[in-house]
């Protein structure tokens, strides 16, 4: 839509230019409430490039092979300007480049009719045969853009909705009539069908027709949809724009833009006929030619969220837009203006964000809204993005930055996707964050649920195997039951009680996308194939579909032989078509229902506990974590007494419950901490009331790291004394930033390389053939602000080892972090060494042995998150930048993209706002053609006195991963200096990453 400005400038139209207060979550069966019942906050965050800015928002989907594509399309109104449907593709939004096989594509049976050229396509079309050509002759009767693609389950075909630009300048005014077409492919969008209409305007689109429109205005009709299928109800939702125009002459503001919502059940599939319009509260209007409300926001003055049909625009009042306004016949600009809607699991609720008002040609701060319920379209303002402002735009859409292959359903953070009036100035996504007092809460981590569909058939690990399968009757197996973990963000891990092994597919390819993919238990790694969404349906009422974050498909599960348990795409009717694509799956197979059936995984058992002392070795530490309800640790002597359990593992911790000693009338005051060594101690609950201790104890939901769980037993009644029945803690293993990576090593054994010590098979081992001394290291493939590490090992036989462990960002240069010196024996969970570190490289030197230990390392463990850049998207400048080439090119996050300078020596410096104690800097230059770089790094607190921390004067080529630099410095300003470039007089880099913490 910014197209029309150039137009109708031509034609000589002017255009007028919160703190969070923690409470109890909601009931598992409870809708998460609304304001004023909760109260939110919205933070932003991050941002990095858009690399997908055109005319439209793009439309993300899975195709039924796993393909990741995003579409978009431009329709511009010049008689050499672009109209075309392009598609994109790769693992996801990341890095998905323009497909030329698909966007190139010619119809074979019509070759005017292409996808880079939809000229023939748009006149064409059903709308296009009805649309007329203005006098001016150098129009088009339409100009058509694809907006909303989806999948079809059954078949597998692309389907997708039509928006239609045409009539234009009906009453010589510079603008056009909108309305909403479908189309299909079934050749992978190579060719397009534009089949009918769905979405028309409720009042004439014919040239100058003054009958329907006989006095100051005409109803331009809808469009610039967003299409949003949810998965709870089984309805496709298309909210659409609409626009009130001045007839030439009128005085004040030329045009007024309100919002509208259609629905269709996705049986349908975007079918005319199945459209139903949202229309003063019921959906009675049909799609075509139907009545449509303005929807706004719910108020106190408005309860209903639409503006009533008294009040809305009706083309017999008289008066311009101002004036119909002013007296009450039309509504203003609603604040729900283009909408991206999306379903945040986090909350429990539909989020949308939407056009801030921007009188006069402004920017300001754009609205997020809430409801719980799309039937109602009662839509609840929670907050906007504060000083981080936003222009006029049409071009916005939402996508998960987990999975980033999809919107529909979304976490607590999630990226705001913007084409035009950024508040970077320049195309940006960016993070949201949303807080709220009482989040979404469907499942207790404490318990094990049995997940059966409604189908009847039961989800279950297969006995001594990876597999997953569905029974038609339960038997009670522990095979059957499965524990949700959270994520923090509104995911969760579902890891089976028996195995302890999470249940998901395999992220680090895309074929694991595709439509029925078998499910499979592995060590949980935190990846987005490992995280679900829970999302509660509409009906069967209780139920719920399980929607996997990598794939967006969903759990289904079947008594077919073939596919027992698989992920398989949202659908809320059976396949009748008898095509093979979608076979006989049935909505039953994936609504699932979540029955409490125990306790879930419980890390405390029969784990090493110890105590500040025992009343008795009947009273021992362990009785807390025996799962024996009858038996207690019971302190000796009087209060404070502490008790604490090593879980053997570093774990994210869910939740936590004590159960105390449960005599009548006993209470216990006590504060729970955790620690990832022993030492150093986080609290992370605590009771203080009076309140009598219970047989099912008190339950604590955390979010922490933790290796450690002390309980501090700090008062009680009288007799009460210290007394722990029964410790239960839930959580699931921290991701392991070894897994599966590269491994090398000084030397290995045959059969035991080095990649057995990072495979997950803890009877695995790597060897090294040789003496000692012998090294073995694992590349994480990224730089990490790490945590721990833990090296195991193989026991038995009272072997001891001793060894060194080192870090490094670069591989070459190494710290020393942690040294094992002693003859301990080695044990099966191994020795963990907390650290702070930034590193990409871990290093394990082994410098002795008992007896016939040699160099063995049976599992090494490295916990971390990823090491933040700190001077990702902050101030950048230079000494002088070649032109498309600017400095902030090297702090964008997009590795094609990069500064140029010329000549040499040339200067870049970045500033990161604030003080930080660095620990490493990586400089990656141009790399592609052999090329070397020298310079030197530096770093200012002042920007004006430098010290050198890196010099790089080697004719070493450049690499896809940089050159690293640690470092121990305060600083605020970083400056690169290149002096030479082997190919051309030249300086470039690509990519600064600089991490540390707050000074």
């Amino acid at each position: 839509m910014p197209r029309l400005r150039p137009v109708l400038a031509a034609l000589g139209v002017t255009i007028a230019a919160t703190a969070v207060v923690a409470t109890a979550p909601s009931p598992a069966s409870a809708t998460p409430p609304l304001p004023p019942a909760a109260t939110y906050t919205v933070t932003t965050g991050a941002t990095g490039p858009n690399q997908y800015s055109t005319d439209s928002p793009a439309s993300p989907f899975v195709d039924k092979d796993g393909t990741f594509y995003t579409q978009q399309s431009a329709a511009l109104y010049g008689p050499k300007d672009e109209r075309y449907w392009a598609f994109f593709t790769g693992t996801d939004f990341d890095d998905a480049s323009r497909s030329s096989a698909i966007s190139d594509a010619v119809n074979p049976g019509n070759p005017q009719d292409k996808n880079n050229d939809t000229t023939w396509r748009c006149n064409n079309s059903p709308t296009g045969k009805i649309a007329s050509i203005p006098p001016q002759g150098q129009w088009q009767k339409n100009y058509c853009d694809l907006i909303g693609t989806w999948v079809d389950p059954d078949t597998g075909d692309w389907v997708g909705l039509v928006h239609n630009e045409f009539t234009m300048f009906p009453f010589g005014d510079g603008m056009h009539y909108d309305s909403i077409d479908y189309a299909v492919s079934t050749d992978q969008g190579r060719t397009w069908d534009i089949k009918d209409h769905v979405i028309t305007s409720p009042y004439s689109t014919v040239r100058g027709d003054t009958q329907a429109f006989p006095n100051q205005t005409y109803y331009f009709g809808g469009g610039d949809q967003r299409l949003f299928a949810d998965p709870a109800s089984g309805y496709f939702y298309v909210f659409y724009g609409s626009q009130v125009i001045n007839k030439p002459g009128q005085a004040g503001r030329w045009n007024m833009r309100n919002e509208h919502v259609a629905r269709a059940p996705m049986s349908g599939k975007l079918a005319p006929g199945t459209w139903q319009k949202w229309y003063d509260g019921a959906w009675t209007e049909a799609g075509i030619g139907g009545k449509e409300s303005n929807i706004v926001p719910v108020t106190a003055s408005n309860p209903n969220g639409y503006t009533p049909p008294a009040n809305d625009y009706n083309p017999l009042n008289a008066g311009s837009i101002d004036q119909q306004v002013a007296a009450g016949l039309m509504p203003d600009q609603s604040p729900l203006l283009y909408m991206s809607v999306t379903y945040n699991a986090y909350l429990g609720l539909y989020l949308a964000t939407a056009n801030p008002i921007n009188p006069n040609n402004s920017a300001n701060a754009m609205p997020v809204f809430a409801t719980d319920d799309l039937s109602t379209q009662k839509w609840y303002k929670i907050g906007d993005t504060g000083g981080v402002r936003y222009a006029d735009y049409w071009y916005h859409w939402l996508v998960d930055p987990v999975g980033k292959a999809s919107g529909t359903i979304t976490g607590r953070t999630f990226r705001e996707y913007c084409d035009f009036g950024c508040p970077s100035g320049r195309s940006e996504w960016r993070n949201i964050t949303i807080d709220s007092s009482s989040p979404a809460a469907p499942v207790s981590p404490s318990l094990a649920y049995q997940i059966t569909s409604s189908s009847g058939r039961t989800l279950a690990q297969v006995s001594g195997s990876s597999a997953t399968t569905s029974v038609a009757s339960p038997t009670g197996s522990a095979r059957e039951r499965w524990s949700f973990q959270p994520t923090g963000d509104g995911a969760y891990a579902i890891v089976n009680v028996d195995s302890g092994l999470a249940l998901g597919v395999d992220s680090a390819t895309t074929t694991s996308r595709a439509w029925g993919t078998k499910l499979t238990v592995a060590p949980a790694d935190g990846t987005a194939g490992q995280q679900w969404f829970i999302v509660k349906n509409v009906a069967p009422a209780g139920s719920y579909r399980l929607v996997n974050r990598h794939s967006g498909l969903v759990l289904g599960m079947s008594s077919d032989a073939e596919r027992p348990a698989e992920t398989t795409p949202t659908r809320s009717w059976t396949n009748a078509t008898g095509n093979p694509v979608g076979g006989t799956r049935t909505a039953a197979e994936q609504t699932v229902t979540l029955k409490a059936v125990g306790q879930g995984v419980n890390l405390a058992l029969n784990k090493p506990a110890t105590a500040q002392s025992i009343q008795s070795p009947g009273h021992a530490a362990d009785r807390a974590v025996d799962s024996n309800t009858k038996s207690f640790w019971a302190a000796d002597g009087p209060l404070p007494q502490w008790w604490q359990v090593d879980l053997q593992g570093v774990y994210q911790l869910s939740n936590i419950t004590i159960t105390n000693d449960h005599r009548p009338k006993r209470f216990y005051q006590y504060d729970v901490q955790v620690s990832t060594d022993g030492s150093k101690w986080t609290t992370v609950a605590a009771k203080d009331t009076t309140d009598p201790a219970t047989d099912t104890g008190d339950s604590y939901p955390v979010s922490a790291t933790a290796r450690y769980v002390r309980v501090n037993m700090t008062g009680g009644s009288e007799r009460a004394g210290g007394r722990i029945e029964d410790v239960v803690v839930n959580g699931i293993p921290v991701p392991n930033l070894a897994l599966n990576k590269p491994a090398t090593a000084q030397s290995s054994g045959t059969g035991h390389a080095a990649g057995l010590a990072v495979d997950s098979d803890t009877g695995s081992f790597w060897a090294a053939d040789g003496p000692l001394p012998q090294w073995w290291q694992v590349d994480l493939k990224d730089v990490y602000q790490l945590s721990n590490i833990t090296v195991v090992n193989p026991p038995g036989g009272n072997r001891s080892y001793q060894y060194n462990v080192q870090v490094s960002t670069d591989g070459t240069k190494w710290s020393t972090v942690a040294t094992k010196d002693t003859t301990d024996p080695a044990t099966d969970t191994g020795d963990l060494y907390p650290l702070i570190a930034t590193a990409r490289y871990v290093r394990v030197n082994m410098t002795g042995a008992s007896a016939g230990a040699d160099g063995h390392l049976a599992t090494v463990v490295v916990n971390g998150i990823p090491a933040p850049n700190l001077a990702l998207n902050k101030p950048a400048t230079a000494q002088s930048s070649e032109a498309g080439h600017p400095a902030g090119l090297a702090v964008d996050s997009d590795t094609g993209s990069y500064w140029a300078t010329w000549p040499l020596p040339g200067w870049w410096q970045v500033d990161l706002q604030d003080v930080y104690r660095l620990s490493n800097i990586t400089v990656t230059n141009y790399y592609l053609d052999g090329r070397y770089y020298k310079y030197n790094v530096q770093v200012s607190t002042d920007g004006t006195t430098w010290t050198t921390v890196g010099t790089k004067d080697t004719t070493s080529p450049a690499t896809s991963k940089g050159d690293s630099y640690p470092l121990a410095a305060a600083a605020r300003y970083v400056r690169v200096t290149i002096t030479q470039n082997s190919a051309n007089p030249s300086g470039h880099i690509t990519n600064v990453v600089v991490n540390g913490t707050k000074a």
